[in-house]
């Protein structure tokens, strides 16, 4: 629905940490650890159950809910390999929520890149003005028919 897509657009930011990653590196760490631990196996499991938890907030238009399972699946994504976080992420992460975002999920394979943060859009600014301590920058994006894409305006 518009109103949804609207309303989630607003309450987004895209975040991009400033620091690249090997994905690969950090996917193939993963795949042993959860191949070795039943705990970090479970956490797989349990981000499956976050997106569907995930699209039916979005469904319904419960932003709440799908903040709060912004911040589960960050918190399962991190146990399923300790090359997901680091302590900058961690310390971006807390910037953000300390602002005021509800909860926030890096992308990808972690370890850097673009966290994403569910932030009421009466805090975004808030939330936009703490981050700009970080060597990163948020970064404009918007839903398409087809998913998201970002941009970047040049002042030449």
């Amino acid at each position: 629905k518009n109103w949804i897509r609207n309303e989630i657009e607003d309450s987004l930011v895209l975040f991009y940490t400033g620091e690249s990653r090997e994905s690969a590196n950090i996917i193939n760490q993963q795949i042993k650890s959860v191949e070795s631990d039943n705990v970090r196996l479970q956490s797989l499991h349990e981000l499956k159950k976050i997106a569907y938890s995930m699209k039916e907030a979005i469904l319904v238009g419960d932003f709440q809910k799908f903040g709060n399972a912004l911040e589960q699946g960050w918190l399962a994504k991190k146990i399923t390999s300790d090359s997901i976080s680091n302590g900058m992420l961690e310390e971006i992460y807390k910037t953000a929520t300390d602002a005021g975002a509800a909860g926030g999920k890096i992308s990808g394979a972690g370890g850097g890149g673009f966290f994403m943060f569910y932030v009421d859009p009466i805090k975004k600014i808030d939330v936009i003005k703490a981050l700009g301590k970080y060597n990163g920058r948020v970064v404009n994006m918007q839903f398409t028919k087809d998913g998201t894409f970002g941009w970047k305006i040049h002042n030449d």
